[in-house]
């Protein structure tokens, strides 16, 4: 099923997959004005070049890489390689740059190297030591070298063992002793000489010690990371939890009672990679976090964090979450009702269903409506529901227009009739709207073309969901059926004419476009018989169909501007076609668009 049968289009899907792709002729010109650009236009030149994210951007710059005969610009060209995709970079296209005498040049491209996946860690072996080559080594190279070796962990540490690692263990930089110390943590199997080292750093006084043990993956002692916990530092206490993969659970429980909110956040986080979390001490734990007093965050990542325990482990989690459902807090309610929504546990529905008339927050009530709304059966609920519809909560109306729809309740037509029009909240408006579409009644006709219309006095939103309804509508008298042909005629021009007062030439937002080109093209598909449905719907895919490159060109007598065509419209048409013919409609990123590059030529 395509996303405009099930929901409305908004303008966030707009938002993935797309991409700008450089003709040929383009990379001819940039090429041509880097050759001709002073210095400090080149910098800029290729600063825009990779901010704009293009696949063809890291070749380019490669190349422009063993041209540019500035050790300055090759530094910069170097970090802005590093916003690409490295896994595209041939390490040997790098490896030069790491003898470079210029040093800025030579830290960035080690530190571009080392993310390289396919990098060979062991060409970087020279820049860990203090000497290179009988002179002393910069100390910036040498951490960069080493922060490559600790970040990658135990990719790198293969290149080095237990032996080289101690080697560095009374080394005159603290920084270098900690992030050999951090590498050394990754080494398998590990010696009681790097035990050792772990233990001593823990106890130090260097707080960047105490921070590179703490940040053991695997810590085999439950007495050092029991003291790192409770280390005076925050940043040593949270590193101990976010580096954990899996062990002393009892630790990082106590944990989620830490003093600072970053601590507890990663505390939170580091649970989900225990494999026996799904037991009443954590659950309960983990709910508690739910109500944490300061952090929003925490109290969502608590949720995720028992959500996907429940979901991935045997054990009580969901059993105590529906025992949770009645808790004293309203926070820990909340929480324990999205969970069950989201594990789709409709053993849970009778008891949601029964706390909704003892409940009083808002954002409970909200939580239990949708909660009804996806795991109730078709047609239940109706008389609850209708207690709700003149709540004081905009978020809960809303949360009521989209249930009925969805449950298609006997009354649903007249609650959706009333909120499309709620004088307080467009929110609610839309939301009714939405719900036309769920439960498409012919009648709604007439309520959808005047919102459409009244273009000065709705939102974007409300007519984008009012137009996504349009396409569902199902007529059950001639009349219904005229009005239906009335508002497939409103559709063309909501798509293709300035709709905007005051503002013109103004067209809708793209989401309004968008599902105002899908409900035609569904009319057109749903009612064959119906020529005028095909004839409008096709009216609106010749004009958005026009590549994009020519759509400037294009005129008209009833407007000042061609419409908004663009790659996004293109490859919304496309997908239109395909959807008509019956073919699986094409999941390609949005057609490409190319760009273009101001440059002047350079005089000494």
């Amino acid at each position: 099923m395509q996303i405009w049968q099930s929901e409305p289009i908004s303008s966030a899907d707009f938002d993935r997959g797309s991409h700008y792709q450089i003709e040929p002729e383009t990379l001819d010109k940039v090429r041509e004005g880097l050759r001709l650009c002073a210095p400090d236009l080149r910098c800029r030149l290729l600063l825009e070049l990779s901010e704009a994210q293009i696949p063809a951007t890291q070749s380019l710059l490669l190349d422009w890489l063993q041209q540019e005969p500035l050790p300055e610009l090759q530094a910069t060209i170097l970090s802005y390689l590093g916003k690409t995709d490295l896994a595209g970079i041939e390490p040997a296209r790098i490896q030069p740059y790491l003898a470079s005498k210029h040093l800025q040049t030579q830290e960035n491209a080690i530190a571009l190297y080392g993310q390289i996946p396919q990098a060979d860690f062991s060409a970087l072996l020279p820049y860990l030591q203090a000497e290179l080559d009988g002179s002393v080594l910069p100390l910036k190279i040498r951490r960069a070298a080493w922060r490559c070796f600790a970040a990658k962990g135990a990719l790198a540490a293969k290149t080095l063992t237990n032996a080289a690692l101690l080697a560095f263990k009374d080394d005159p930089s603290i920084e270098v002793q900690a992030l050999a110390l951090q590498t050394a943590a990754y080494i398998e199997p590990r010696s009681r000489q790097i035990s050792n080292w772990l233990d001593q750093a823990a106890k130090s006084d260097k707080a960047l010690l105490r921070l590179a043990a703490a940040k053991d993956p695997r810590p085999e002692s439950a007495e050092r990371l029991q003291m790192l916990l409770e280390d005076r530092e925050v940043t040593v206490r949270a590193a101990a939890c976010a580096a954990n993969q899996g062990s002393h659970q009892e630790l990082l429980l106590q944990s989620l009672k830490d003093p600072n909110a970053a601590v507890r956040l990663a505390a939170v986080i580091a649970l989900r990679r225990q494999s026996s979390l799904n037991n009443e001490t954590a659950i309960l734990a983990l709910l508690d976090s739910c109500r944490d007093p300061y952090s929003e965050l925490i109290r969502d990542e608590s949720e995720t964090s028992l959500f996907l325990c429940a979901q991935n482990q045997a054990g009580p989690a969901k059993e105590l979450l529906k025992e949770a459902l009645i808790h004293e807090d309203s926070l820990i309610r909340l929480h324990a009702t999205r969970i069950l929504v989201k594990l789709n546990e409709s053993s849970a529905m009778p008891i949601i269903a029964a706390n909704l008339a003892k409940e009083s927050n808002s954002e409970n009530l909200v939580a239990a409506v949708q909660a009804l709304t996806q795991m109730s059966q078709p047609g239940s609920h109706a008389a609850l529901l209708q207690s709700y519809v003149e709540h004081p909560s905009p978020l809960l109306r809303a949360a009521v227009a989209v249930a009925v729809g969805t449950l298609r309740t006997d009354n649903a037509e007249a609650i959706l009739e009333k909120l499309c029009l709620d004088p307080d909240s467009d929110e609610v408006r839309a939301a009714a709207f939405q719900g036309m579409g769920l439960f498409p009644k012919g009648s709604f006709a007439a309520s959808i073309l005047k919102c459409l219309k009244n273009t000065s006095k709705t939102s974007s939103k409300e007519r984008r969901n009012a137009a996504w309804a349009c396409g569902k509508l199902m007529p059950e008298n001639s009349a219904q059926e005229k009005k239906l042909v009335e508002l497939a005629q409103r559709l063309l021009l909501q798509c293709t004419v300035p709709v905007i007062p005051g503002m013109e030439p103004m067209f809708e937002e793209i989401d309004v476009i968008a599902n105002a080109m899908y409900s035609l093209v569904q009319l057109q598909k749903r009612f064959p018989q119906y020529n005028e449905f095909g004839e409008l719907s096709e009216k609106v895919l010749a004009v958005y169909g026009v590549p994009w490159e020519e759509a400037a060109n294009i005129g008209g007598a009833s407007q000042s501007m061609p419409p908004p065509v663009d790659a996004s419209t293109n490859s919304l048409v496309n997908q239109a076609r395909q959807w008509l013919q019956g073919e699986q409609a094409s999941t390609e990123a949005i057609p490409p668009s190319s760009l273009g590059f101001i440059y002047q030529k350079y005089n000494e």
